[in-house]
């Protein structure tokens, strides 16, 4: 059994991921993942980042795709890709008035967090790293958000229908023509992804060949 595992013809990988990214990030890796190793087990945990990291630290995940910098790891972390706070709306919502074109990618459009102050936003909840960035940068630009308290993925989908404005992730866009996503102000807001591993827990070879999956298909996942 420990010959079939380091040789990838077996085993179990216990890997910690938030749903949100999850349902956008995880299914293309796990596809191929299975198509090269179609007898190791990926078995996920869901859970938001901070959530993960104690998880990381109590050695009780294999790997985990956390927010960086993280908040109680010190070791341990490999960077795998920037990832991107933005607005989500709908090409005729009003608050495309206040639009504009960034300076070096016309086609990506920013707005300024003041002008959005008349609209209703959809938030996730404060204890995710999404909902407290949001409502931190509202504040921060002086708007009192009016609006629901719902799941990430929930408010994402209320506002691609038009319902309000929620905060996503470059890397969880749905692309279709009526959908917008709006850069926050002219330099953006951004965040570091990371893949983090348990501190003195031996690494096997299936969770090494997980997290070299990610770091080979980083670039192409933040495209779709």
């Amino acid at each position: 059994e420990a010959s079939d595992i380091e040789n990838l013809k077996g085993g179990t990988v216990i890997f910690g991921i938030s749903t949100y990214r999850g349902t956008y990030l995880l299914p293309p890796v796990l596809k191929k993942f299975h198509a090269l190793y179609p007898r190791v087990h990926v078995e996920i945990c869901e859970m938001d980042s901070i959530d993960l990291e104690n998880k990381i630290l109590e050695g009780l995940l294999d790997l985990a795709l956390i927010a960086a910098p993280p908040v109680r790891i010190k070791h341990g972390v490999d960077f795998l890709m920037r990832d991107e706070i933005m607005i989500a709306t709908t090409a005729d919502h009003p608050v495309m008035a206040f639009a504009k074109p960034c300076e070096s990618e016309p086609e990506q459009m920013w707005i300024d967090l003041k002008d959005t102050a008349p609209f209703e936003y959809i938030l996730g909840p404060p204890s995710t790293v999404l909902g407290r960035t949001g409502r931190r940068s509202l504040r921060e630009a002086g708007v009192e958000p009016l609006g629901l308290d719902l799941s990430a993925s929930f408010a994402a989908a209320m506002a691609r229908e038009g319902v309000g404005l929620a905060f996503t992730y470059r890397s969880c866009r749905i692309m279709r023509d009526e959908f917008r996503y709006l850069r926050i102000g002219k330099d953006g807001i951004f965040l570091d992804l990371a893949l983090a591993w348990p501190a003195g827990k031996y690494r096997s070879r299936a969770a090494m060949a997980l997290a070299k999956l990610f770091q080979e298909m980083a670039p192409e996942l933040l495209k779709r």
